[in-house]
């Protein structure tokens, strides 16, 4: 859920309320908090009922940059509720501004993600096929529908106010605020129905959401076993994304650790934070950094089992590389 206890209303919300006809009186609670009211059940969402948890679906849900790159997403439990649901809002004094900062979205099927697609360098493609709920920067709500909510005051409760949905959810998956994750069934058929592709030309550019219907599967680039340049890292919203592919320097001996070192960091490889973790299906070693930790023009290099400082190919594009003084190249990140 997002901070649900902040009740500030966003500049220029406007407060619908529903009328009485919209939605029943719904069963009160005993405690402050969130809640669904479904078919005359009421569900605890701060924390979640465990009650829920007794009716949910395991699904594929990716919500993260590198669920995208491991594809098919988590095995998520995702609670089944029916369509004819209202969200109730308990909160001391102030439950109608605490109300009015819900979100409600229907959430996409995305099959393929491409990024970065007009930079050959920085173009990364996801095979996803699974649902997405995300809110990370740079992916935030990528293909979601938004539904709109109407208020209704709770009959006798003045600390209670009822959050209808203005259209009726069909069969889906949904999320309310920012975790709180449901589907309303058939969940099966659903997915062929909100089933997209979803590209953006740049990291910061729109997307393009194409309807799976409306093309052929889209084909996913696979990098070869040896690749002539890798810059070794790529940009994707607030993270720079290291990555450490052995073939691509020539190195066949084993690989038990690799670390990146650079201007950014003092050139350490001892810390914990630089160490990155290997993909199992690719061979390749990956570190996903804060991108305000990465400043443009830094310098680095791969260190492998901690003795070993990978030294990039002098045949590399000259732009990507520095003199690092003793014969060899640092790889230099550059910001577009």
């Amino acid at each position: 859920m997002p901070n649900l206890r902040t009740y500030v209303l966003a500049a220029g919300l406007t407060i619908a309320l529903a009328s009485a006809a919209s939605a029943a009186e719904p069963p009160l609670p005993e405690f402050y908090g969130f809640y669904v009211v479904a078919e005359g059940r009421l569900y605890s969402l701060d924390p979640v009922d465990p009650a829920l948890a007794s009716q949910a679906q395991v699904l594929p849900v990716s919500r993260t940059e590198r669920d995208f790159e491991v594809g098919g997403g988590v095995s998520l439990p995702v609670p089944l509720l029916p369509a004819s649901l209202n969200f109730l809002v308990y909160v001391k004094g102030k439950a109608l501004e605490a109300a009015g900062q819900l979100s409600l979205l229907q959430l996409p099927f995305i099959r393929t993600m491409t990024i970065n697609a007009n930079d050959r360098n920085w173009r990364r493609a996801y095979q996803l096929n699974s649902w997405v709920s995300t809110t990370e920067f740079g992916y935030t709500n990528v293909g979601a529908t938004k539904i709109d909510l109407r208020f209704k005051p709770v009959k006798g409760q003045d600390e209670m106010v009822l959050a209808v949905p203005s259209t009726p959810l069909i069969p889906g998956l949904y999320r309310l605020g920012k975790e709180f994750i449901f589907a309303v069934s058939p969940i099966e058929s659903a997915a062929a129905v909100r089933c997209i592709d979803a590209t953006n030309g740049t990291a910061m550019g729109a997307w393009s959401i194409v309807p799976c219907s409306q093309a052929p599967v889209a084909p996913i680039a696979v990098a070869p076993a040896v690749r002539e340049f890798d810059p070794g890292y790529s940009i994707a919203g607030r993270n720079v994304i290291f990555t450490y592919d052995p073939s691509a320097y020539g190195f066949t001996g084993t690989v038990s650790s690799v670390a990146v070192a650079g201007s950014f960091n003092s050139w350490s490889a001892e810390s914990p934070k630089w160490r990155a973790a290997k993909e199992s299906t690719s061979g390749r070693w990956i570190l996903t950094a804060y991108r305000g930790d990465v400043t443009c023009g830094s310098q680095f290099k791969f260190v492998v089992n901690g003795r070993n400082w990978q030294s990039p190919s002098d045949k590399w594009p000259k732009d990507h590389l520095a003199d690092d003084g003793h014969g060899g190249f640092n790889l230099i990140v550059h910001c577009k």
